[in-house]
């Protein structure tokens, strides 16, 4: 058992305040007990660390005192000792109140206590600890709580796709400070596709030096993304994803491929400059036209691969090893003569049964080296080896899908990314109330689950934005009870999380902010703010999919429309949703109404402004429709209150559907449901729907 700790100095006192404090944590914590209390400090904070503590404790009390310090500028001393104030105790032997190896409890009373079963729940305890730190007039304090607390499932990750844009060193190392602060411990690296092979190989140079545009992670900085991610209690798990998105790897070594021929890096498929090209034939091409994929008939292949695998496993001390094996159409393997004397050789029955040959053959090697092999759901098969795992990912929209206990049945585990998409633009509630965790018939058999950014539509410039404040809603999904609903509750502990994370030096307001600014050649003003506040990029494939039936020369182009500066949620949303609640449950408070009026009013100018605005600043011209369409419904609705000349009700909601079907830019307008609900009378429920157009 060992302890540390940490004194408060100067002025310590516990003030008994008439009201339980709300507690502003996300993850939202097991149990929670709230005092009526607070505990008040200022001028200085003396940590003592006992010498028989852990480095990653010690580097973590380094971090929390940092990060202290720059919140609060209250000076913070380390020293050899001193009676404690706050005492950080590890005990292995400590039951608590889970199974968890993770379990912590935090009191604050009139001293601190934090105990844990291992580093890993210390790690955790500073961290909520760092969320509870608030202020009022007076000075800095922390409410009277006691908090027990542990995660709900094992594995709670956040894939980054670094192939298709190239990611660079800072910005995932932020991204990992911002996984600590959410209580998530796995990051997955998507280190190659057709896009790009990101990672340097001493062994096969030609993969990166041909493959990646002169973009990659040498391999002293992915030894500096896993030492980075390990003080922080996070593994690094490496993907490398076969048999196809796999281009990138034929530029330098063409004879992997199952079509000998010239390569590029790129997307699969080639859209020329003047080519008609809908969804329709998109999705054609998806099922029928070959891609580049690798050639599991031959021998070398394996040799190569193992070459390569105990290369980069000894890079990345994580147990698992993550191999794709999604999106293959087989007709590749279809069109090689010599692949089909292969399968007939072998008595392999069709392109699936193929796919699993190859895969059991990559989890041998894996096996060799120590690792466990990760495959997207693709790569599932009945008779495949037990101890690979099953990442499933396909939305619950495209048919029949495999579900986590077919999984389980078949004695495997898997990891959930179904409903945890982050590139689909969907908002913090979606992938909060996630059906896949919430209506899952046992937890037993999976791991956990990870959020995903694909990089299709994301580069260096919008990485942050388009990953936080969100991820922490499937971090928070993946810890905190099943019973843990409350979405309204959820938002109001995001805005708080949100600023904690700029305290930590997260850029994805400052990248929303610059972008805007550029775009409209001018500092943001407060109508500004008004205007972005209730726009977001389009929901679900529809963005994707636009993009997609572009030419190829267009898709990679930077992103540099108001879509891709904005965020995917709206507090502005959720502030008019409470307005409107409170509003509905009482329609005789004059203040409450007043209060609406106003809001609807500024929305209603905002036509004016922009119009005017857009005779200087191009960029805007493509949003009048928009922004036409959202001043009138706007207007329509507080004439309504006003009870000034108000159209019908029919005729409102008419209009505001018209609102719902308009989008410009890859832009779109939402609170249209709020607006229909004051017409109503009724509160609509957040839309959890996931479109594909």
């Amino acid at each position: 058992m060992k302890k540390i700790s940490l004194s408060i100095l100067l002025w310590l006192c516990l003030f008994i305040s008439t009201f339980a404090q709300k507690i502003p944590i996300l993850p939202i914590p097991q149990k929670v007990e709230v005092s009526n209390g607070r505990l008040r400090f200022n001028k200085k904070l003396n940590i003592v660390i006992s010498q028989d503590q852990s480095e990653k404790i010690r580097q973590a009390i380094n971090r929390f005192q940092f990060n202290w310090e720059k919140k609060t500028l209250i000076k913070v001393s380390n020293l050899s000792s001193l009676p404690s104030d706050l005492n950080l105790q590890v005990d292995e032997k400590w039951k608590g109140q889970s199974s968890s190896l993770e379990e912590y409890e935090l009191k604050i009373q009139s001293d601190i206590s934090l105990k844990a079963k291992s580093d890993a729940g210390i790690l955790h305890g500073l961290e909520s600890l760092a969320q509870l730190i608030q202020s009022d007039s007076v000075s800095y304090f922390l409410p009277q709580v006691k908090i027990s607390d542990w995660p709900r499932f094992k594995h709670r990750g956040l894939m980054i796709d670094v192939a298709r844009h190239f990611i660079p060193l800072d910005r995932i190392q932020r991204s990992i400070d911002a996984m600590a602060a959410s209580k998530m411990n796995v990051l997955h690296l998507h280190l190659s596709d057709d896009e790009g092979f990101r990672i340097e190989s001493k062994k096969y140079p030609l993969l990166h030096q041909k493959g990646s545009n002169g973009e990659y992670f040498t391999q002293a900085e992915i030894a500096k993304i896993v030492s980075y991610a390990t003080e922080r209690n996070i593994e690094v798990i490496p993907e490398f994803d076969l048999p196809g998105h796999s281009k990138s790897w034929f530029v330098g070594y063409r004879d992997l491929a199952s079509e000998d021929k010239e390569y590029t890096i790129g997307p699969r498929f080639v859209i020329e400059e003047g080519a008609k090209v809908n969804l329709m034939s998109i999705t054609q091409m998806i099922n029928s036209q070959a891609t580049p994929t690798i050639n599991p008939a031959n021998e070398k292949t394996y040799k190569f691969l193992e070459g390569l695998f105990k290369e980069m496993a000894a890079l990345f001390p994580s147990p698992y090893f993550h191999i794709g094996m999604d999106e293959n159409n087989g007709i590749a393997w279809k069109n090689n003569p010599s692949i089909q004397a292969f399968m007939k050789s072998k008595k392999i029955a069709n392109e699936h049964e193929l796919q699993a040959y190859f895969g059991e053959r990559l989890n041998q090697i894996l096996k060799k080296i120590g690792k466990k092999t990760v495959v997207w759901e693709e790569g599932f098969h009945p008779n495949m080896s037990k101890d690979m795992l099953v990442q499933l990912w396909k939305p619950a929209m495209m048919g029949k899908v495999l579900q986590a206990h077919e999984v389980a049945s078949n004695q495997q585990q898997t990891i959930i990314s179904r409903g945890f998409y982050l590139d689909y633009f969907m908002s913090s509630a979606f992938h909060y109330m996630n059906p896949e965790i919430l209506n899952l018939k046992s937890d037993e058999g999976v791991l956990g689950g990870e959020a995903a950014i694909w990089t299709e539509l994301v580069d260096k410039n919008n990485f942050e934005l388009r990953i936080w404040p969100r991820a922490i809603s499937v971090a928070a999904r993946l810890w905190s009870a099943k019973e843990e609903q409350n979405v309204s509750s959820f938002y109001q502990n995001l805005q708080a999380f949100d600023q904690h994370l700029i305290s930590l030096g997260l850029q994805h307001q400052a990248q929303s902010e610059n972008h805007l600014q550029v775009l409209l050649g001018e500092a943001l003003s407060d109508t500004d703010r008004e205007l972005f506040g209730i726009l977001t990029p389009l929901r679900g494939f529809k963005r994707l999919m636009n993009v997609m039936t572009q030419p190829t020369s267009n898709q990679f182009s930077h992103f540099e429309q108001f879509a891709d500066a904005l965020p995917s949620d709206s507090y502005a949303k959720m502030e008019f949703r409470d307005l409107i609640q409170t509003y509905l449950q009482d329609k005789l408070n004059v203040e409450k109404r007043n209060q609406l009026i106003a809001q609807l009013n500024k929305w209603a100018s905002l036509y004016t402004y922009v119009e005017k605005k857009s005779k200087k600043s191009i960029n805007l011209q493509p949003l009048l429709p928009l922004v036409k369409q959202i001043s009138y419904n706007c207007q329509l609705v507080s004439n309504k209150l006003n009870m000034l000349d108000a159209k019908s009700d029919e005729e409102i909601l008419r209009e505001i559907s018209k609102l719902k079907k308009t989008a410009v830019s890859d832009l779109e307008c939402v609170i249209s449901d709020e607006l229909e609900s004051i017409v109503n009378g009724k509160l609509k429920e957040i839309d959890l729907k996931l479109s594909l157009f």
